[in-house]
């Protein structure tokens, strides 16, 4: 159930008969309304966080939460950081007509880009970051090593200023979360994140000899639908009353790193402090076999993107950049099984991916 949405991606059918360049074009239209309508309750959201407590920083950003939880209350669940990914996938899709240097697409991209810097998902926003570099350097950036030169797309000068002005607001408004962000604090060894690591690496392949290759398997530890199995997941009330369905491995070795972390006002409710993301839940759920597959399947859509639109480069480039940052969300948090966030957005772009598909093929015939 937790993984239905990643399988409908996956069997979602390309049909010849369907004018995907129309579709695509009336869903953009769509899409640029929806981000302008998500911000600027956003900002309001945040506008009040502010005035209620004189500071931009910190966990004012948790009430930024859009249409997710459209309310002047903090939600407290996972509202704050599904708005976050909605509103970097819109992001990713519109790319394409912010390089039509259309002045209203700038205003409105812009103000999407500040929505998202105001929830103050750090490692939503990092990961956004991370991901456009890699595919702008991969993409948009052509190095010649015999003739030692360097080409590069005009796209490059929108996204130095788009990188530069987000890291100074960032700087700006929250410095306390940028500070702890960047020395590491989330990620040193006292951590709840970096002790199931170790579990995972040390301890449970001395107790499950199968474990390294296979796992303890599917939804038995650290997925969401093995959190949503201790009976404790919604609510966000985590005790030692546990379901009678809970795994020894989730008693002995999960459930108390998650106790510590929901009661620790160090980590807070950190997404990069908790001891599951979805790669660890891949990694100690399938075992290292699993984490080859998730891998080769990241390869081989990239090389069927690569393929599709090799003639198309901005198309190319927003492709890449969305199916890496999707990948890299496994990182943060059990992402992968919470399709509110990132269905939409994926959608547009499997989308982009056939009308490019059908363009291509169009091209070839003709």
């Amino acid at each position: 159930m937790t993984w239905s949405g990643l399988m409908i991606l996956m069997i979602f059918p390309y049909n010849k008969s369907i004018q995907y360049d129309v579709l695509c074009k009336k869903l953009s239209f769509f899409a640029w309304i929806l981000l302008l309508i998500e911000s600027i309750l956003a900002i309001v959201q945040f506008l009040y966080g502010f005035i209620r407590s004189g500071s931009a920083d910190l966990g004012v950003g948790d009430i930024v939460e859009g249409t997710f939880h459209p309310d002047l209350e903090p939600d407290l669940s996972f509202s704050n950081p599904m708005f976050s990914i909605g509103i970097s996938l819109l992001l990713i899709f519109l790319w394409k007509d912010v390089r039509k240097r259309n002045l209203l697409a700038y205003v409105i991209y812009f103000i999407g880009a500040t929505s998202l810097v105001l929830a103050s998902t750090l490692h939503v926003i990092v990961i956004l970051g991370v991901t456009l570099f890699i595919s702008a350097m991969t993409i948009l950036v052509k190095i010649n090593l015999r003739r030692l030169t360097i080409q590069y797309s005009k796209g490059i000068y929108i996204i130095a200023v788009l990188i530069s002005t987000t890291s100074f607001t960032l700087l700006s408004l929250q410095p306390l979360n940028t500070q702890n962000l960047l020395s590491g604090h989330y990620l040193s060894r006292d951590t709840p994140r970096t002790a199931i690591i170790a579990v995972i690496l040390r301890d449970l392949p001395e107790e499950y000899s199968f474990f390294p290759l296979f796992g303890l398997g599917p939804g038995q530890f650290a997925s969401r639908a093995g959190l949503i199995s201790t009976g404790l997941y919604f609510g966000g009330q985590w005790t030692k009353n546990f379901s009678e369905i809970t795994t020894q491995a989730q008693i002995k070795y999960l459930l108390p790193l998650k106790i510590e972390q929901s009661e620790n006002p160090a980590f807070g409710r950190s997404s990069t402090a908790a001891p599951h993301s979805s790669w660890i839940a891949v990694l100690s759920e399938w075992g290292y076999l699993g984490v080859m597959v998730a891998i080769l399947l990241l390869l081989i859509i990239l090389n069927k993107v690569n393929r599709a639109v090799h003639s198309s480069p901005t198309e190319r480039f927003i492709l890449t950049w969305g199916i890496l940052f999707f990948f890299f969300l496994g990182w943060g948090e059990v992402y992968w099984e919470i399709p509110q966030a990132w269905f939409p957005g994926l959608v547009l772009l499997k989308l982009m991916y056939f009308e490019c598909k059908q363009s291509a093929s169009a091209s070839k015939n003709t």
